[in-house]
C-alpha cells in the first residue's frame, strides 16, 4: 500500500501528518463551540452509570469511562512520518470492580490515506498501562489497531469519534491505569483535548513521557465487552425504539426478560429455549405487525446473542 497523501480528518487534502508532536490551545482554529447541540456532564472518577458525553452510535456497548467534554479548542497532534510519538492520560477501575475492556473510542481526527479513489483512516498504537506514581508505567496491552467506524459531530469542521475494537478483551482490576495512543511511522492523530480534568494531567512522549506544561485533559471513551445480558437488553432498547402496538409489544417484551432472568439464574437451556420463542414469534409477525425491516433487525440482534448464549 503506497501512500499518496496524507491530511487530517476530513477538513484539508493538503495537511500532512507533522513529525513533531503540537499542541495548540487556539479555539478559533477548530471552533469547537459549534459543538454546542452535544449535552455533556463533567466526567468522574467512578464507572459512569450512562453515556454521557460520548454517547455515540457507532457501538451499543456498556460505557465503563467517560473522558469528559471538548474543550475550547485544545488538540494535540500524533505525528509519526518520522519518530513514533503519542499522548496518554489517566483512569480509574473503582474499587472492587473488575473491567473487560473491548472497546476505545478517541475524539479526534485520524490521518488518512488516499487510496483507490477513498480516503482510508491510518491506524494508530492503543496501550494500557498501569500507573507508576502518577505517569505511565509498565504497558500491560499494546496493539495496533484502524478504527472500525467513526462518526462526525453534527457541527461544522468538528473532529470526529473514532471506534477502536481491540483483538481480545482486557481485564482490568481495581486501580489506575493510562490509556496511551501512539502514532505508528507513516501515519498519525489528532487527540482533541477535555474542558474539565479528573486525576492527573495528560502526558506526552517523545521517547519519555512528560506531562504538559498546562494541564489538561484528552477526551475518549472506553467500552465493556458485549455479554449476553448486555445483548438482551440492547434488544429490549431496539424494541422500545420501534413503537409497536401494546399487545405485541409487551408478548416479546415479556420474552426478553424471560431471556434475562433465565441468564441471571445461570440457566442456560432455558435462556436458549425462551430465545427462540422470541424469533418464533417475530417470524410470525414479520410483514404483519412488524416491518420486515424491523423483524430483520431484531432476528440479527437474537442471532447474535445466541451466539453469546452458546445455544
Amino acid at each position: 500500500m503506497t501512500p499518496v497523501s496524507f491530511r487530517a480528518g476530513r477538513l484539508s487534502a493538503t495537511r500532512r501528518a507533522l513529525p513533531t508532536l503540537f499542541f495548540s490551545l487556539l479555539a478559533s482554529t477548530l471552533a469547537l463551540s459549534a459543538c454546542a447541540d452535544r449535552t455533556v456532564t463533567s466526567p468522574t472518577a467512578a464507572a459512569p452509570s450512562g453515556p454521557r458525553y460520548s454517547y455515540t452510535d457507532i457501538t451499543t456497548n456498556t460505557i465503563l469511562w467517560d473522558q469528559g467534554a471538548p474543550g475550547t479548542g485544545g488538540h494535540v497532534h500524533l505525528g509519526g512520518l518520522t519518530t513514533n510519538l503519542g499522548a496518554a492520560d489517566d483512569f480509574v477501575v473503582p474499587a472492587g470492580a473488575t473491567w473487560s475492556v473491548a472497546q476505545v473510542l478517541l475524539y479526534g481526527r485520524a490521518f488518512e490515506e488516499f487510496e483507490n479513489g477513498v480516503w482510508v483512516d491510518q491506524p494508530v498504537t492503543l496501550a494500557i498501562a498501569r500507573d507508576n506514581a502518577g505517569t505511565p508505567g509498565d504497558v500491560i496491552y499494546s496493539e495496533t489497531r484502524v478504527s472500525s467506524a467513526h462518526e462526525q459531530l453534527s457541527c461544522t469542521n468538528c473532529a470526529s469519534n473514532y471506534l477502536y475494537p481491540l483483538s481480545q478483551n482486557v481485564t482490568l482490576t481495581e486501580g489506575t491505569y493510562w490509556l496511551e495512543v501512539l502514532a505508528p511511522t507513516g501515519s498519525g492523530f489528532t487527540w482533541y483535548t477535555s474542558s474539565s480534568q479528573v486525576g492527573n494531567s495528560g502526558e506526552f512522549y517523545n521517547g519519555t513521557w512528560h506531562p504538559f506544561t498546562s494541564p489538561l485533559d484528552l477526551v475518549f471513551a472506553i467500552y465493556s465487552a458485549v455479554t449476553p445480558t448486555s445483548a438482551a437488553q440492547g434488544i429490549q432498547t431496539t424494541l422500545a425504539s420501534f413503537n409497536l402496538e401494546a399487545g405485541l409489544f409487551t408478548s416479546l417484551n415479556a420474552k426478553l426478560r424471560a431471556i434475562l432472568a433465565s441468564l441471571q439464574a445461570g440457566d442456560k437451556a432455558g435462556a436458549c429455549n425462551g430465545l427462540q420463542d422470541f424469533v418464533n414469534q417475530i417470524n410470525a409477525q414479520s410483514g404483519k405487525k412488524l416491518t420486515t425491516a424491523q423483524a430483520q433487525e431484531l432476528l440479527d440482534a437474537a442471532a447474535t446473542l445466541k451466539q453469546l448464549i452458546g445455544c
